[in-house]
């Protein structure tokens, strides 16, 4: 919706994961996973959006959040998108 409407950016709440009692850490790794999924599935050249802001309430969900940014992009060292395996990709230790 966000590309079809022209968006630069968008801020998603991860509210499932509060109000709504989604496990914090799989939600995390489904909202990572969507925006990876986005980046691979469209041509940078066709989209504005440029930007995802990863919203939350409570200091647990940040810190969800900043793990699961540091694992995605500092210790894995490939990603594979529309996998559905989380595009959880190789450790750059193995």
């Amino acid at each position: 919706m966000a590309s079809h409407l022209k968006c630069e950016s968008v801020s998603l709440p991860a509210i499932s994961s509060g109000r709504f009692r989604f496990p914090r850490k799989l939600c995390v790794r489904h909202f990572f996973k969507a925006a990876e999924d986005f980046a691979f599935e469209n041509n940078p050249n066709d989209v504005t959006l440029r930007r995802v802001r990863y919203t939350n309430f409570d200091w647990p969900t940040v810190e969800d959040f900043y793990e699961e940014f540091n694992w995605r992009y500092t210790m894995r060292s490939k990603c594979y998108p529309n996998s559905g395996t989380d595009n959880i990709g190789k450790l750059k230790h193995e």
